[in-house]
C-alpha cells in the first residue's frame, strides 16, 4: 500500500482529520466521499522551458519568442495537471504580491510563431536538445510525460526537432542554473517567502548565469525595486520587469501546479495559507 493510500485511510477512519499534499489522483475519490472534504491550495510554483541564449538559434529574441507562441500551455495544463492548476499569466504566480503585475503573457498562437521563425531566418525550423530530470514536483507531475508534449508541440507547430535529454538531478541542477545547458531545459520553483523577489531575484538578477548572457534590462530594473519597502511603491517597477520578461523570453512559464489538502467533512473554516502549514488554531 502507498503512503499516500495509507494517508487517505487514515483520515477516512478518523485517525486524522486532515492530510495535507494530497495525490492528485485522489481528488476524485475525496469529492466522491460524503464524509471528507477537499481543500484547494492557492499555487506558490511555476515550471518554467529555460532557453540559453548562450547557443544559436537562441541568442535570437525573436526565436525564443516564437518558441513562447507555439507552445499550447492551455493544453498542457488540461492534460497533465490536477484541478486547481493554472496556466500562468505571468512568471510569478499570482498568489505572490506583484507576481501578476504588467502585461499578460502572450496567448498560443503558432502562425505568429512561424512568421517570427521565417524572420530570423529558420524558415524551417531547427535542432534542439530539451534537458530535464525525472523527478516529481507538484509544479511536474509528470515529467517524462510533459517533455514529450513539448516534443511533439514544437514538431508541430514550429518544424523544431527537439532531441529529449534525461540528466540525473544533481548534474542537471548544476549545468542548468550555471547556464552550461544547450538548448532548452525543464525547471520549476516554490516560493521561498511572498515576496517577488524570490522568484525575479533569483532567475534574472545580477547573480543569475542561468539563461546565458544576462539581460541588463531585468537587471538593473531588480536592483531599482529591491530598494523600493512598500508593495505599493514597488508595483510599478514590477510591471515593468514583467513587460521585460514577457519581450526577453529568457524562460517560458508553463503552468502553476494546484495541490490540495483533504479532512473529515466537519473540519470547518481550516484557514489554508500558501505558505507554511493549515493554521488550525484559526479553525
Amino acid at each position: 500500500e502507498s503512503d499516500s493510500e495509507t494517508r487517505l485511510a487514515a483520515l477516512r477512519s478518523g485517525a486524522v482529520d486532515v492530510i495535507t499534499q494530497l495525490n492528485p489522483a485522489q481528488y476524485s475519490d475525496v469529492r466522491q466521499d460524503d464524509s471528507l472534504t477537499l481543500i484547494p491550495v492557492q499555487s506558490t510554483n511555476t515550471l518554467y522551458l529555460g532557453i540559453n541564449n548562450n547557443f544559436a538559434p537562441f541568442d535570437d529574441t525573436r526565436v525564443r519568442q516564437a518558441v513562447s507562441l507555439g507552445i499550447d500551455r492551455a493544453a498542457i495544463v488540461s492534460k497533465l495537471y490536477p484541478d486547481g492548476s493554472e496556466i500562468p499569466k505571468h512568471f510569478t504566480p499570482c498568489s505572490i504580491p506583484n507576481g501578476c503585475v504588467g502585461k499578460e503573457w502572450p496567448q498560443f498562437d503558432p502562425q505568429a510563431a512561424r512568421v517570427l521563425l521565417d524572420s530570423a531566418g529558420y524558415p524551417h525550423g531547427f535542432e534542439t536538445p530539451l534537458h530535464y530530470h525525472d523527478v516529481y514536483r507538484i509544479y511536474l507531475p509528470e515529467p517524462g510525460q510533459l517533455v514529450e508534449e513539448l516534443q511533439q508541440q514544437l514538431q508541430k507547430n514550429l518544424n523544431i526537432e527537439v532531441t529529449i535529454v534525461l540528466m540525473d538531478s544533481a548534474s542537471f541542477v548544476k549545468q542548468a542554473t550555471n547556464g552550461d545547458l544547450e538548448g532548452f531545459h525543464l525547471l520549476g520553483w516554490g516560493a521561498d517567502y511572498a515576496h517577488v523577489s524570490s522568484f525575479l531575484d533569483f532567475h534574472f538578477g545580477l547573480e543569475s548565469t542561468q539563461f546565458g548572457r544576462p539581460y541588463p534590462t531585468l537587471q538593473q530594473l531588480l536592483a531599482k525595486a529591491a530598494t523600493v519597502a512598500n508593495p505599493t511603491d514597488a508595483a510599478p517597477l514590477y510591471a515593468h520587469t514583467n513587460d521585460a520578461i514577457r519581450t526577453l523570453v529568457p524562460a517560458i512559464p508553463i503552468a502553476h501546479g494546484g495541490s490540495a489538502y483533504a479532512s473529515k467533512a466537519d473540519v470547518t473554516t481550516l484557514p489554508v495559507s500558501p505558505f507554511g502549514a493549515p493554521e488550525f488554531h484559526l479553525s
